[in-house]
């Protein structure tokens, strides 16, 4: 079963002591028992942090499963005896989120540059019907032109 937690804080962008933008809070959380699930909410949640604003905070993860706990939201509570058997438990937990955190971070990284395409191809598609609709205004300029000194 894992836990994930995604808290972003409040946030200001000032240049030269002039407020341009606030920026407000956003806390998430989910409980599932599949890894994928685990994989694609936190990719969603690392590309949003590509896609911040000027001097906007970014989020701050905490991913529990079992007794393991990773990322800075989430406090490491040490308990005063262990069995081996519950810190190979742990170690195995902490190693299958940092596999998961590698697999999101992967995941991030392709719906970045998919996105990424998707802006450039509607980019290069806006720059020419842009192109074809000024040389459509030129040639009808050019025939109203030619009509008028006929």
């Amino acid at each position: 079963m894992y836990t994930f937690i995604a808290y972003k804080p409040n946030s200001d962008d000032y240049c030269r002591n002039c407020h341009m933008a606030s920026y407000s809070s956003d806390f998430f959380s989910m409980v599932t028992p599949y890894r994928q699930d685990l994989i694609e909410i936190w990719s969603d949640y690392l590309l949003k942090n590509l896609e911040l604003k000027a001097n906007e905070r970014g989020y701050d993860f905490g991913i529990m499963s079992g007794n393991a706990t990773y990322g800075s939201l989430i406090e490491r509570r040490d308990y005063e005896e262990q069995s081996e058997v519950d810190e190979l438990q742990t170690q195995t937990a902490l190693d299958d989120i940092c596999r998961a955190e590698s697999d999101a971070n992967l995941l991030a990284k392709d719906k970045f540059e998919r996105k990424k395409r998707e802006f450039e191809e509607k980019q290069k598609k806006a720059n020419e019907e842009a192109r074809i609709a000024s040389l459509n205004a030129r040639k009808k300029l050019y025939d109203d032109l030619k009509k008028e000194f006929e």
